[in-house]
């Protein structure tokens, strides 16, 4: 890839995720070094260590801040929940834009997915690789080409989506403890659910490992099914 085409994939993957961080390049396989470059440049600004956004980034409510990065965050699993009020209309984001609606196939097309998930190892951590006298290399946490695939479907299809997340853990949890409360969850709480699920894997590095693991995200995508079944 030429080195405008790092700079438009690093650009693409800021819009995406808000916050970026030196990870997200490592899995995309574009050199780090593209990171100052485009704060040298003004493409990109610094916001602290390891953590990059693009110029106009403004964090939204209820979403974990370039300040906040190392504070407790909300625990999906733990019935946690901040005191602001979900969106009056769970339909709408905090802007008053509609959320996407993804169609029958779309929805099919991710729920296909569970069957690989079922089959396909939990990511494992890397050995710690000694770089120096005194230094090691820190590894990433490296995904198989399902979660992967996942990952990219749930962004495009619009599955993720815009809304204060962390004010819906205990909701969230609810879903995650119970299998037969997420074998009736609607359209909305899946798509909350999901978005719970990959916003928090980008501050809590192995969440969806954790998620993959326990077979719990098999389980969201087999309900996403089922759901699109019931489309006409």
């Amino acid at each position: 890839m030429s080195a405008q085409g790092h700079k438009q994939a690093i650009l693409e993957l800021a819009t995406r995720h808000g916050i970026l961080r030196p990870k997200d390049l490592d899995r995309a396989g574009i050199p780090r070094v593209y990171l100052r470059r485009m704060v040298d440049d003004g493409m990109l600004k610094k916001l602290r260590r390891g953590q990059y956004a693009l110029p106009d980034y403004a964090p939204s409510e209820g979403a974990p801040s370039a300040e906040t990065r190392d504070a407790p965050l909300p625990n999906l699993l733990s019935g946690e929940e901040r005191v602001r009020p979900d969106h009056p209309n769970p339909k709408f984001d905090d802007a008053g834009r509609p959320w996407p609606t993804p169609s029958k196939r779309q929805l099919l097309e991710v729920a296909s997915l569970a069957a690989a998930l079922d089959r396909e190892a939990v990511a494992q951590w890397p050995p710690f690789q000694k770089v120096g006298e005194n230094m090691i290399d820190m590894p990433v946490l490296m995904y198989g080409p399902t979660i992967e695939r996942l990952t990219k479907l749930v962004y495009e299809y619009g599955l993720v989506v815009n809304f204060d997340w962390g004010s819906w853990s205990e909701q969230a949890g609810r879903l995650v403890n119970d299998e037969a409360e997420l074998t009736k969850a609607d359209m909305v709480s899946i798509q909350k659910l999901l978005t719970c699920h990959f916003r928090k894997d980008r501050f809590c590095e192995g969440h969806l490992a954790f998620q993959h693991r326990s077979g719990h995200l098999a389980a969201v995508l087999r309900r996403l099914g089922a759901i699109a079944e019931q489309m006409e």
